[in-house]
């Protein structure tokens, strides 16, 4: 059965408020009275009577740590002013044990008892206050409800005058105010307008009269929700005079509860704070501020600043402190007992128990903080120890988040283990029965470490560095209660004895728990072992128990310290906080500004840096954040600020946050964290990321602090400032500035969603604004930031830039047409960089994003069809969706990352002239309309066709045709097409000559037919055929007569047009190629009296290449020695080199053909002679057979180099002797072995060869063997066997008794005794060393370890018998003697002796 939990026996009262907030002084009008007046409350009711009885003119500042009840002080001392006299004398009733006296009740009462009044104001927090126009806003609008819930019926009416005169005097105020008022109030002001009701504030001196019309005015701003009678601050003070006098009221009592957060906001500028209160020094205005410590507030601010606001407040400040006993009280009133008579008592059996388990560490805490045992007893089942730190832990660490009553009251459950946590899940009969110090680790550590002060930070931090010691469940309970002991002793110097963190107190800590004192010491011994803590000496031989913070040489830590506070910079710091992540413009303007994050250090050389890539980028915008630690670098960092906007650096926006300070105490953090970081870098990893990472943290911290703050925002347009306390007034002003220098910009201009700034979808943003069908990347989700609700105004409307000429986008189209009107007049084509360029500039400054393309596509779609080409000077096509997408994507691609590659980009304007000439060449040539677009394409299609006819069109003049249009103009069009297509040479231009064919076809509209009819293959081959007849007489048809040619003299001039496109040729050049092809007709003739009869130029070259490849010598190395046929032979020489004869050659050969045949042939005869002329070094000694022998393995030498002909001829000649040598040596090895190789012989007698050999022959024989064996080397090395053969003595080789003696003596050694039979050995080296042949058998240490093997094998089966047999035969003193010599050179033996006698 589950025990009972300690929610079975009670429950947190849910009327219990553990702090007074807005929401409990409006719901709980009477909370006040359960006010215990405590000595630091009656301090504030001490200063209070003081300034209301003029004894003290000043403010009055309550102060106090989170959870110590100022906001319950305070309200109570309100109510105590505007109470009743019963209700003030009964409050002082109840508590006159602790007031002693009457004298404050007398005081108070008489203050509240005069003719005058005393107005008591109340306002809640300050977390909007980010001005001091806001700031003087809520007092004024504080002190006006407060009259009206009082029933005063003077608000300060005509005090408001000035300042609704002020508001109405601004035209868009008073626009504004007039359509309000005609709209909704006109009867209330009898059909007055705005300016009419100005002009009656300024001349109206009746009181009454003025009332009544600022009632009015003050009636439609509070309906409506606007503020027409905001006061300066001057107005202010006037303004509260009138209302003090007007009402007859003592004074104006103003308290602000929460006022913590407008120091934050307000860093840079307190002035409106200093006005206020200042104001009681000489008004009866009292400014009453309830903050947390007071001291936060002027870290980095310069003393004389501290000075003065204090001055302004009674010293010291009311410091709001709980005593002991409340809190124990309160804490034991929020624990609601069951009304089940059976639970209670048991309850109370429980309530015994449990007390009885604490009695020391009772004892101890009823004597430091004075309490009885009925407030003890309160509390249970929280420990008295862990009851005490709890009431004490929230000050001590400086918490605003966490307080013992936010513990008790929390319900959040696992999530954050407050007191809740505990009572569902703990009972009276758990062995954890008791709430104890470490219980409250995760509440106010774990889940409120971000809130800690850095001192008390670092201490319990020491916890998560422990993860690598693996510490059992005890030791972490015993160690999170040290390190929330130490923390708390430390804040309070040792001065409380029970939170020194010592062995006693650690034993009461845990009395009555499963951790008994002895145990717990133990525990912390263990600790200590592990080096997590160590006993820390206080005087008189006492010590404490302490963390160590900083795990390592204190020494060196502190040098770092040292060194980083020495050497750290403000910029370094802005970047290790990541500020650049958080301090940056939303994405519409992050693309016209770059942005910088500058600090003293490095603001100087920056700006100059900006300046320079201003020159550089017209359309860019600079926006640059200020940091500063502290007043020092603030001040240099304006100067810079002022200096740059002086010298005219208009293009920079500065956002200045120095005046946001980085603390004594985050800055103190982060170099403690930042030391122990470095000194654990290379030691402990772990805890270096942890270091690094609270180090970091500090950063963050100041970092918040700033985002929380203000700034001031500086330019050209504001020299000396603006302050801004939200992000939207930044981006406000950053927009104003964008304004100024781009007035039509459209990231100011339109809303819309933040991937129209990137640059991921050039294309298809183009195709949006081209079609209007908006998709992919450029959909949004939310109406209001659709493209199509942001260009409404011209949305699907027909000439929109002429019908709506205001709206943004007709402006854009408006400059976009004159651009492209101007470049029509002018050039009849535009380039897309121009567009583009006249858009960067002002008044649009158009940037290279997503939303500038689909804004391109929109003003160009009228441009992106065929009724305009596209070219970029080297191809021209229609214009296109697809091509305008290209330009657009192109050049914003440029804007981003100019290239030198980029090519221009054109839209061109086409003419009648061009279509017609498209559309009528398109149909004579039959091409494809489609493809003709413009006179580059329709050239390049024309050239393409022109080729497929074989022959050059203008040969179709020399064919008669029926035509409609008369020759002449035929003739005509034909010599057009040629010239356009070769106009190289011509002095118009390819469009002038499209144009001239255009009219002609306009002029003639039955010419395309007569052209295209004419245009075939057929026809042109006729026209050449045609031509050729009349060309020199028909010279060539006679020449292919002889050569019995049918027909393929045509094939050999249309290969001459293949070589190069056939409409380069005019009528000169074409006859230069018959000219060719007559001469090579010839030299065909000439070579069929050479070589095999041929017909064709082609097969003719093909005969002479293979009759070169016969020849025996090369032309380079004979050149010199054929005396006039060497013009001949270098022709034939290029010929087979080369494949063909250079044109400049062809007549020369063919003169050759003609005057050379008889020298010819007598050289074709005599190459053996001539080669045994030329080679004669290399033929030395060689008879004609040999000589003779090797030419006949000279191939295709021809048209080798000299040097490459001899090598080959020596590389045959030492072929052809070495051969002859290598036969020598076969043969004598054959003859006197019986065997063709050393190789052979081994394998046949089953041993190496080498053991035959002496040992002082071994190498001359080996070398000669392997000459032998491998049948190769060169002709040195085979003579040099061949000697050696000459010497060699084979006797041995061919004697059995021989080779066996060497078998023994070389390969068996010394196991001969034992394998006595030769061939048994060698059959078995043969079976099992299979891979090494016998010839390698000499030296082998396979076969010696086999022969091994086999040795003593045949010696364990019966060969030690032989052994025995000599033994037996021996006397014993020859045995001795034999034992004695073998032990001198066989240590085994020996061994084996003396281990037997053993």
């Amino acid at each position: 059965m589950e025990s009972k939990k300690y929610r079975n026996y009670f429950q947190i009262n849910e009327s219990y408020f553990p702090a007074v907030n807005e929401d409990v002084i409006k719901t709980q009008p009477d909370h006040w009275k359960t006010y215990y007046p405590h000595e630091s409350f009656i301090k504030l009711l001490e200063q209070t009577k003081n300034v209301l009885t003029s004894k003290q003119k000043l403010s009055i500042w309550v102060e106090g740590a989170y959870g110590t009840g100022k906001s319950h002080a305070v309200l109570t001392l309100k109510k105590l002013l505007d109470c009743s006299n019963d209700e003030l004398k009964k409050y002082f009733d109840t508590y006159k044990n602790v007031f002693k006296s009457n004298d404050l009740y007398n005081e108070f009462y008489n203050i509240k008892n005069q003719t005058k009044k005393v107005l008591t104001v109340h306002r809640y927090g300050s977390s909007n206050v980010r001005n001091d126009n806001i700031l003087v806003n809520l007092v004024q609008e504080s002190i006006i409800k407060s009259l009206k819930e009082n029933g005063y019926a003077y608000n300060g009416q005509v005090g408001i005058k000035q300042a609704m005169i002020n508001w109405l005097e601004d035209d868009a105020n008073r626009q504004y105010f007039n359509n309000i008022i005609q709209k909704d109030y006109r009867a209330k002001f009898g059909g007055a307008d705005a300016d009419t009701i100005l002009e009656q504030l300024k001349t109206y001196t009746s009181e009454d009269a003025i009332q009544t019309l600022t009632e009015k005015i003050s009636t439609v701003g509070e309906e409506k929700g606007i503020k027409p009678f905001v006061l300066q601050q001057e107005d202010l003070r006037d303004w509260i005079v009138d209302v003090i006098n007007k009402n007859n009221l003592k004074a104006i009592f103003f308290i602000w509860d929460e006022f913590s957060d407008y120091f934050s906001l307000n860093k840079g500028d307190l002035s409106g704070f200093q006005f206020l209160a200042e104001l009681s020094e000489s008004y009866p205005f009292y400014f009453v501020i309830v903050t947390h410590k007071s001291e936060i507030f002027f870290e980095n601010s310069k003393n004389d600043l501290k000075t003065k606001i204090n001055g302004r407040f009674i010293a010291p400040h009311c410091s709001i402190e709980l005593p002991d006993n409340m809190a124990f009280i309160l804490t034991g009133h929020a624990m609601q007992k069951k009304d089940d008579p059976i639970i209670l008592k048991e309850w109370e059996e429980n309530i015994e128990a449990l007390y009885d388990e604490t009695h020391d560490s009772r004892e101890e805490v009823k004597k430091t903080a004075k309490i009885g045992e009925a407030e003890l007893k309160g509390v249970i089942p929280i420990h008295p120890y862990a009851a005490l730190v709890l009431k004490h832990i929230a000050s001590a660490f400086d918490s605003n988040q966490r307080s013992m009553f936010d513990f008790i009251k929390n319900d959040r459950g696992d999530e954050i283990k407050g007191f809740r946590w505990f009572i569902d899940n703990y009972g009276p009969d758990d062995e954890e029965n008791l709430l104890t110090v470490d219980l409250l680790w995760d509440f106010f550590y774990e889940k409120g470490k971000d809130q800690l002060a850095p001192q008390t930070r670092m201490v319990l931090d020491v916890y998560e560095r422990t993860e690598s010691h693996n510490l059992t469940t005890k030791q972490k309970r015993v160690l999170k209660t040290i390190l929330l002991l130490q923390a708390i002793n430390e804040k309070v110097g040792d001065s409380v004895a029970l939170f020194v963190p010592n062995k006693k107190n650690l034993g009461l800590a845990f009395e009555g728990t499963d951790i008994t004192p002895s145990n717990a010491s133990s525990l912390a011994d263990s600790l200590i072992k592990e080096q997590i803590i160590f006993e820390r000496p206080m005087g008189g031989g006492a010590v404490k128990y302490s963390a160590l913070v900083s795990n390592g040489n204190l020494e060196e830590i502190q040098k770092l310290k040292d060194q980083i506070i020495r050497e750290v910079r403000t910029n370094k710091l802005v970047e290790e906080g990541e500020f650049g992540n958080d301090f940056k413009l939303p994405k519409n303007l992050e693309i016209r500004f770059h942005t910088s994050l500058l600090t003293y250090e490095n603001i100087k050389m920056e700006l100059v840096k900006l300046k320079e890539d201003s020159s550089n980028h017209p359309s860019r915008l600079y926006v640059v954040y200020t940091f500063a630690r502290n007043d020092e670098e603030s001040d240099r960092i304006r100067q810079e600020i002022y200096k740059c906007i002086n010298d005219g650096f208009d293009s920079v926006i500065f956002i200045d946050y120095s005046n946001n300070h980085l603390s004594n105490d985050l800055f103190n953090q982060y170099v403690e964290n930042m030391a122990n970081c470095k000194y654990q870098t290379g030691k402990d990893a772990g805890q270096a990321r942890t270091y690094d990472k609270n180090a970091k943290e500090s950063l963050r911290r100041w970092k918040l602090s700033i985002q929380n703050g203000t700034c001031k925002v500086y330019s050209y347009m504001n020299p000396e400032g603006i302050l801004c306390t939200s992000d939207s007034e930044i981006i406000m002003a950053v927009k104003e500035f964008d304004r100024e220098h781009f007035t039509y910009a459209l990231e100011i201009q339109v809303n819309v969603i933040d991937n129209m700034y990137a640059s991921n979808a050039l294309k298809q943003g183009v195709e949006c604004g081209i079609t209007g069908e908006i998709k992919g990347t450029y959909k949004s989700a939310n109406e209001n930031t659709k493209l199509e609700k942001q260009f409404a105004g011209v949305w699907n409307v027909d000439n929109y830039w002429k019908v709506k000429p205001n709206e943004l986008i007709s402006k854009i189209k408006n400059k976009v047409e004159e651009i492209i009107k101007d470049n029509f007049k002018k050039n009849t084509r535009v380039s897309i960089v121009d567009i583009y360029d006249s858009l960067i500039e002002e008044p649009f400054g158009f940037l290279p994003c997503n939303l500038t393309a689909f804004v391109m596509g929109f003003v160009l779609k009228d441009y992106a069809n065929d009724a305009f080409n596209w070219t970029d000077d080297l191809t021209t096509v229609p214009m296109s969706i697809e091509k305008l997408k290209e330009m657009v994507e192109e050049v914003i691609k440029q804007q981003q990352t100019p290239s030198g590659k980029y090519r221009p980009k054109y839209i061109v304007e086409m003419s009648p002239e061009q279509r017609e000439f498209n559309k009528s060449t398109a149909s004579a040539f039959r091409i494809d309309e489609a493809v003709c677009t413009s006179v580059e394409n329709t050239r390049s299609k024309v050239r393409s066709q022109m080729n497929s006819y074989k022959f050059p069109i203008w040969t179709l003049k020399y064919c008669n045709f029926s035509t409609v249009n008369d020759k002449s103009t035929i003739d005509k069009l034909i010599d057009l097409y040629v010239e356009l297509a070769n106009n190289s040479s011509s002095a118009r231009s390819e469009t002038d000559i499209a144009l001239e064919i255009g009219r002609l076809y306009l002029n003639n509209q039955s010419l395309v037919d007569d052209l295209k009819n004419m245009l075939t293959k057929e026809n042109c081959t006729t026209g050449m055929y045609n031509y050729l007849k009349t060309y020199k007489d028909g010279k060539l048809l006679n020449l292919a007569e002889q050569l019995n040619d049918t027909g393929s003299y045509i094939q050999e001039i249309s290969k001459k047009f293949s070589e190069a496109s056939n409409w380069v040729w005019n009528k000169k050049t074409v006859d230069e190629k018959i000219d060719e092809t007559l001469i090579e007709y010839e030299i065909v003739c000439e070579s069929n009296k050479f070589n095999a009869k041929t017909v064709t130029y082609d097969d003719c070259l093909n005969e002479w290449k293979n009759k070169c490849a016969m020849f025996k010598v090369a032309y380079c190395s004979v050149k010199n020695d054929i005396g006039d046929l060497s013009s001949f032979l270098e022709i034939l020489f290029q010929l087979k080199k080369n494949g063909y004869i250079y044109d400049n050659s062809k007549e020369n050969f063919l003169s050759c053909l003609k005057t050379k045949k008889e020298e010819f042939k007598n050289f074709c005869e005599n190459q053996v002679q001539l080669l045994e002329k030329t080679e004669k070094f290399y033929l030395d000694g060689l008879s004609d057979d040999d000589v003779n022998a090797i030419a006949s393995k000279l191939y295709d030498v021809f048209t080798i180099e000299n040097s490459e002909y001899q090598r080959k001829l020596e590389s045959e000649v030492a072929e052809y002797k070495a051969n002859m040598s290598k036969y020598q040596l076969v043969e004598l090895w054959r003859k006197g072995t019986n065997t063709n190789s050393p190789m052979e012989w081994s394998e046949k007698y089953s041993m190496p060869i080498l053991c035959m050999i002496p040992l002082q022959e071994q190498n001359d024989a080996r070398f000669a063997f392997d000459v032998i064996n491998n049948q190769i080397g060169d002709k040195f090395k085979i003579e040099e066997a061949i000697e050696y053969l000459n010497k060699f003595k084979y006797d041995d080789l061919n004697s059995e008794t021989a080779r066996d003696e060497a078998f023994k003596k070389h390969i068996v050694k010394s196991y001969a005794t034992m394998l006595d039979n030769l061939n048994e050995v060698k059959t078995a080296i043969k079976n099992r060393l299979s891979s090494v042949a016998p010839y390698y058998w000499l030296g082998n240490s396979s076969v010696e370890e086999l022969l091994k093997n086999l040795a003593f094998q045949k010696y364990n089966n019966g060969g030690n018998s032989k052994v025995y047999n000599i033994i037996d035969s021996m006397s014993p003193d020859d045995l001795k003697k034999y034992l004695k010599d073998l032990v001198k050179e066989n240590m085994i033996v020996g061994i084996e002796i003396i281990k037997n006698n053993k």
